[in-house]
This record gives structure tokens, sequence and C-alpha cells, in this order.
């Protein structure tokens, strides 16, 4: 987390991540990672909802709320 991320995460804000920086939380590609969120499969935040090509964000507070409610569960990522 850079220096201001952590200081607005400090003061209560969560600032969104761009794919590659969720993708190294989940221990997976990049690639991969927006595949997922293509699919609905995690959740993700698209920067314009109305682009032919989307540009995601996401909040590592909800991918590891949903990592928690996949663990028992043999999903493959």
């Amino acid at each position: 987390m850079t220096g201001t991320a952590h200081s607005q995460a400090f003061l209560g804000f969560e600032p969104y991540v761009a794919a590659e920086e969720a993708a190294e939380f989940l221990k997976i590609t990049p690639r991969r990672i927006k595949e997922m969120a293509r699919a609905g499969t995690i959740p993700a935040h698209p920067v314009d909802p109305d682009a032919e090509r989307k540009e995601w964000r996401f909040l590592l507070s909800e991918l590891s709320a949903w990592m928690r409610s996949n663990s028992g569960t043999q999903r493959r990522i």
C-alpha cells in the first residue's frame, strides 16, 4: 500500500486498486483476475460501465471477504 493509500485507509477510506494489485493480493495473474471480473465471479467495479472494453477496480476488503466465503468450496481460481 502506498503512503497515500495507507493514510486514507487509516481515515476509514479504502481506495480502489487496479487489477495488478488485486491479482497480487490473490496470488493470481492480472489476466485471470480480469477474466473473473468479466464473468462476475469476483467483486469488481468497472471504471466506465458503458465502455466496450472495461477497466476494472477492486476493493481488497471485498476480495478478502469473497475468499473467506469461498474457502470451503473447491473452486478453481
